[in-house]
């Protein structure tokens, strides 16, 4: 955890050293804020309690709602809000387990495309970097265990129907492609690394030796907005 902290923080001293030759940002005809909304394929990597496992098939469980401010060509600001619904499908491999997570984060952009000059070469091509917090709840909605000999004890408790908050590192990469002057087609690969995480993501109270933390990966695909007077966003050339 401690080298993530360490490397996202060298990245965003090198990308606002690297940002001051475009002081003259103010001075172009360029939108600087994007709305976006997409779908992401969400899945929980750890930990999970015996018997229950992660979806291995590819489902929409999740969707995002946010907004970017670019500061410059190359660094900005984003904020957003989230919903994710994780349940097995296959039964075969997994006893049934949901639980939902509401969610709100704050990242750094990096438009890594005019960071590193490339932005002529890849034409509608782009590539975003982002880091931040996140904040969620996590709500159980699996059913508890019941003893198979006593039917009316709790062999194992999955909390259902208690919330538990949490918050984050979330960090990833996110492609895009210009449609049009202000559409955009964007993709994500995104890596949550929750602190303190005492929920599975099956719903069930995870044991002191998996460190009480809770990994998740996402990928997404959407579509982004350039809000503005001007003709294009500062993402792109002309």
């Amino acid at each position: 955890m401690k080298k993530n902290l360490f490397s996202v923080f060298l990245l965003f001293i090198s990308v606002t050293v690297n940002s001051q030759r475009y002081n003259y940002y103010s001075n172009l005809e360029l939108n600087k804020l994007t709305i976006e909304i997409s779908s992401a394929n969400s899945i929980g990597i750890n930990h999970y309690t015996p018997g229950y496992s992660k979806n291995s098939d590819f489902e929409l469980n999740t969707v995002n709602v946010g907004a970017r401010y670019m500061f410059n060509p190359i660094i900005g600001l984003r904020a957003d809000v989230g919903y994710m619904n994780l349940k097995n499908k296959n039964k075969s491999y997994s006893k049934d387990y949901e639980v939902q997570l509401p969610t709100f984060g704050v990242q750094g952009v990096v438009n890594a495309s005019r960071l590193f000059n490339i932005n002529e070469s890849i034409g509608r091509f782009g590539l975003l970097l982002h880091a931040g917090l996140q904040i969620s709840q996590i709500y159980s909605k699996t059913p508890d265990e019941m003893d198979k000999v006593n039917p009316t004890l709790v062999s194992r408790s999955h909390n259902t129907g208690r919330k538990e908050n949490n918050i984050g590192i979330i960090y990833g990469i996110s492609p895009q492609f210009r449609l049009t002057d202000k559409l955009a087609l964007i993709s994500d690969i995104s890596y949550l690394n929750s602190f303190k995480q005492h929920f599975t993501w099956d719903g069930a109270l995870s044991p002191e030796s998996n460190n009480l933390s809770g990994k998740l990966v996402s990928y997404s695909i959407g579509l982004t907005y350039s809000l503005g007077y001007e003709v294009m966003h500062g993402d792109w050339d002309y």
